[in-house]
């Protein structure tokens, strides 16, 4: 039975009912189903409206209302989305870059410390905290946060961004602009991020683009940390 939206309701070419919230009857049954993933309805209201879950359930989506206990937009209270990355975001990100409190040199040859910051002209390092480090990777990571800032044109709840942010710090502006993850982040197309984040496991050996077991597995988990929140 399709779940009809009670507010109004438009229909596709190919006969989808749309809410007045804009989300097709595939959507709202994918999205309400038993044991959907909680990322998955949070992202899709994010897309439409800034309601709570008791507002959805007034509505009549009580499916959908009932997935979530509570104010759904307790990080974001404003409803405009975040723009920085968290603590928790950092620390993620720092997780797979791995740490070194002096001087070494990197694949390339190049002078790094800390969570792999390249050490600059007219830099000088002793040995560095963690929390130094850390301190590092924020202002490092500056290039990402404006990316995601730049890039992205849907509100973003905290983990998304921190997760985007990873994506970003990783792969680079440049590619993130261009990539099918930002795509399918605008649209909306929910269903293909974990698809699109896993395109970047691959590093270029002898000419031949090849799956890395270590970028496979931060591309789990940033997939999992945007759909779900999970750090």
């Amino acid at each position: 039975m399709l779940f009809i939206d009670p507010c109004g309701m438009d229909t596709t070419a190919n006969g989808n009912y749309i809410g007045a919230d804009g989300l097709t009857d595939s959507q709202w049954l994918e999205a309400s189903r038993p044991g959907a993933s909680q990322g998955l309805a949070k992202y899709y209201r994010q897309q439409n409206n800034q309601f709570t879950s008791q507002q959805y359930q007034s509505k009549g989506h009580a499916e959908v209302g009932a997935l979530l206990p509570g104010n759904w937009d307790s990080s974001d209270p404003s409803g405009q989305g975040v723009s920085d990355v968290s603590q928790a975001g950092l620390n993620f990100i720092a997780g797979y870059e791995g740490y070194s409190a002096i001087t070494y040199k990197d694949v390339a040859g190049l002078p790094t410390i800390g969570y792999g910051h390249l050490i600059k002209l007219g830099e000088s390092f002793g040995t560095l905290s963690k929390d130094a480090a850390l301190k590092l990777l924020r202002k490092d990571a500056s290039f990402a946060i404006n990316a995601v800032n730049k890039y992205v044109t849907v509100s973003l709840t905290q983990n998304q961004f921190d997760a985007l942010t990873s994506l970003t710090f990783n792969i680079g502006a440049g590619a993130f602009s261009n990539s099918t993850v930002l795509k399918n982040v605008n649209s909306g197309n929910i269903l293909s991020i974990d698809k699109s984040f896993m395109i970047w496991n691959k590093i270029r050996i002898d000419g031949v683009l090849t799956p890395v077991q270590g970028l496979t597995n931060r591309r789990k988990a940033e997939t999992n940390l945007f759909l779900n929140g999970d750090y």
